[in-house]
């Protein structure tokens, strides 16, 4: 049987109808294996790694009778379902790769076979398909691709060339925990609006200051001195609204601060200490979260982002604080904050300065009651504590 007819039935598998199934695996039950390891490489990709519970255990005997005993009861042993879908659900890439390359060295099956037909099955397997060259890269970009959308994880230190070819995606995340650069030809990708990179980057990709279609970037960077090296050229990102990144330690990169169409910034999870002044500069910022953060410099933060007078939105959750300072007085502009899980026994008396307070979050804290202070601010509307949502009646206006 050749790759041509294994093409055909692999359309029947792929059917939604169950007799077109049916039909492929009449032809299966009637084949030589023995003469096609492809055939062979094929059936091996269904009993493991077709999604659907019921291929898998249609194919699981007859591909007991095409290879030998060790070589199946390995192979069950080794690509056990729940190893390759853990229970968020998703696939891991770094458990695909390893498990296909540990099946290829056992020679028994046609690499470029186990590569075409288990990426479309998972489209976690094209590490494997890109480092065993099982198909040109250009056609493993395009087959993972979901529309103007990709999703790249691996453990490769180089990312493929064929990516910046990619001019019209819109949305691309890279998960990649060996990588420490990235290419300046990022900058092809001027059709990008949203970009997540999770890694150990040394530097700020000097390409991606011209995604200037660029409206949400996400970093979670492993690597300290990353934000030392945010260029100020970074402010030619002028549609960027939404900015995230963790294990920030010290100061706000001053260069951020002249991205003047920031509308939300989401520093959680970080060693985040103090904003530079020139946080006042982002005009348009209405959102800050700073939640599971211990090294705060409230004085100096509530005192920066109190000129921002667009600003709306604070979360300080479980950022574990004994007390806050009179400055979060100054910020009369908030009108939702997040003291959730700070440990936090009392609220400062200026609290009811913050005239314009509606939705106050005080759960998981060391309060007995509701401190009365909040009950003297003027336009709150809500208060959560560990009870639920307690509607606090208007007319203090």
């Amino acid at each position: 049987m050749n790759n041509h007819e294994i093409a055909k039935i692999h359309q029947l598998v792929q059917s939604a109808d169950e007799k077109n199934i049916a039909v492929a695996f009449e032809i299966f039950q009637s084949a030589d294996y023995k003469s096609s390891q492809e055939l062979v490489t094929y059936l091996f990709t269904l009993a493991f790694f077709h999604p659907k519970n019921s291929i898998r255990q249609q194919a699981k005997p007859l591909l007991k009778e095409a290879v030998s005993t060790s070589f199946y009861v390995e192979s069950a042993r080794d690509l056990v379902f729940s190893k390759i879908v853990p229970k968020s659900g998703i696939p891991s890439v770094f458990i695909f790769t390893h498990l296909l390359d540990q099946v290829h060295k056992k020679g028994v099956l046609d690499v470029k076979t186990l590569g075409k037909y288990t990426l479309d099955f998972w489209t976690q397997s094209w590490e494997f398909c890109w480092k065993h060259q099982t198909e040109d890269i250009a056609d493993i970009l395009n087959k993972i691709r979901k529309g103007n959308s990709l999703q790249l994880a691996g453990s490769v230190r180089d990312l493929p060339e064929a990516l910046w070819q990619l001019t019209d995606l819109e949305s691309l995340t890279i998960i990649n925990r060996n990588l420490s650069s990235i290419s300046d030809e990022i900058r092809n990708l001027t059709h990008l609006k949203y970009l997540n990179i999770q890694s150990k980057l040394s530097t700020f990709p000097v390409g991606l200051v011209e995604l200037v279609a660029l409206e949400e970037l996400k970093l979670f960077i492993s690597n300290d001195q990353f934000f030392n090296t945010v260029p100020a050229e970074v402010s030619q990102l002028c549609k960027l609204k939404s900015l995230t990144f963790t294990s920030l330690a010290g100061e706000f990169p001053v260069n951020f601060c002249f991205i003047v169409p920031l509308e939300s910034i989401d520093l959680g999870y970080s060693n985040f200490k103090d904003f530079p002044e020139e946080v006042s500069q982002l005009t348009n910022l209405k959102s800050v979260k700073l939640n599971f953060n211990e090294n705060l410099h409230l004085k100096g933060v509530f005192r920066k982002l109190s000129k921002i007078s667009g600003l709306k939105h604070l979360d300080l959750s479980f950022c574990k604080l004994d007390k806050l300072p009179e400055e979060i007085a100054l910020l009369d502009q908030i009108e939702t904050l997040n003291l959730s899980g700070c440990h936090l026994f009392d609220i400062p008396i200026h609290i009811e300065d913050m005239v314009s307070l509606r939705s106050i979050d005080i759960s998981h804290n060391q309060f007995s009651s509701v401190p009365a202070e909040l009950y003297r601010l003027p336009r709150l509307e809500k208060i959560r504590d560990n009870s639920g949502v307690i509607e606090v009646k208007a007319g203090n206006d």
